[in-house]
């Protein structure tokens, strides 16, 4: 049977905005396309078995916490190191006690199976996964654009979902111009809205993370206002999102010593950078830390104006972000 794809096509007159999904195979998607989903893109027999798997055996599902309370979903990180035992490091906003939170340097059984499929659609590597366990219908997360300092241009981020159907919202990112002086009501931010089924696969390029953010909303229906797909496993969906991520630290992510990449302040591996605590005497670490969390607030809220080398190119070295918030308002 073949693959039904669709795409997110941002238009050549207004590159900020997509348009309605359309049913095409990948031929057919045009060059400024860089974001389509896949439904069926593992079979049925094979998604369930993967879920349960993952659900009941394979993974060990931890806290995540961001401003000072636990997410609304259960994480594990998996990564897979390089040749030399370098573990990719990738950098979002979150509190510094994950203490419940499993960091994994090898994908597991069925982690791994599912990235190797993948890397054959996409065509790079996949190293960092991000996987999450949506309980019920009231588990969420809010809207954010992924923090790319560490991803390698030009990859793709993918997610392939297990599980019940829940709807990812892409939306166009807020931008300067809503916050002109004077303006006393924000303009319309164009949306879209793309159901993740059951052995799914969305394929999101980089274009569509520098234009639009992206959520999944609670969904507090009750069950007969829900389709089929919607009510399948009792509700519970997981979600796998991989990445080629750029940055690696050593020896491990526990306790980074060495780092170097893309996002660090020395690029390669030959001449890797000193892993800087927040917490360290010269105050360096801390001023990374508020640079790199004012950097990841520009990134959610700027779209073509965001300058990812000025934000980003110089690197940092501080791996722990701390709770500052309040001193990027």
């Amino acid at each position: 049977m073949a693959m039904m794809q669709s795409t997110f096509e941002p238009t050549q007159t207004q590159p900020i905005f997509v348009v309605p999904l359309t049913s095409q195979t990948k031929s057919e998607i045009p060059h400024k396309a860089d974001s389509y989903i896949i439904y069926d893109f593992v079979d049925s027999e094979t998604s369930d078995a993967l879920f349960y798997e993952l659900l009941n055996n394979e993974i060990k599902w931890g806290r995540m916490f961001h401003h000072g309370g636990p997410v609304p979903r259960l994480v594990c990180i998996q990564s897979e190191p390089d040749d030399a035992g370098w573990s990719p490091l990738y950098r979002h906003p979150t509190d510094p006690d994950t203490s419940s939170l499993t960091i994994s340097q090898t994908f597991s059984k069925s982690v791994k199976f599912i990235g190797d499929i993948i890397q054959k659609q996409v065509k790079h590597p996949l190293n960092h996964v991000l996987i999450q366990l949506y309980r019920d219908g009231e588990d969420f997360i809010s809207e954010h654009a992924d923090k790319t300092v560490d991803i390698v241009p030009g990859s793709n981020i993918v997610n392939f979902s297990l599980g019940a159907e829940r709807t990812i919202v892409l939306r166009e990112k807020k931008g300067r111009k809503n916050h002109d002086a004077g303006r006393t009501m924000p303009l319309p931010r164009m949306s879209q809205r793309v159901g993740l089924k059951h052995g799914s696969l969305l394929v999101m390029g980089l274009r569509t993370n520098k234009f639009c953010t992206h959520e999944i909303k609670p969904d507090k229906r009750p069950l007969g206002q829900k389709t089929v797909d919607q009510m399948k496993f009792d509700g519970v969906r997981i979600s796998l999102t991989f990445r080629y991520v750029g940055t690696f630290v050593y020896p491990d992510i526990h306790m980074p010593v060495l780092l170097y990449g893309i996002g660090a302040t020395s690029k390669t591996r030959n001449n890797p950078a000193r892993a800087v605590p927040v917490s360290d005497e010269d105050g360096v670490g801390r001023r990374q830390a508020v640079e790199l969390l004012k950097a990841f607030s520009d990134e959610n809220r700027l779209a073509g104006e965001f300058d990812w080398s000025a934000s980003y190119g110089n690197g940092f070295d501080v791996v722990e972000l701390p709770a500052v918030t309040s001193e990027l308002i």
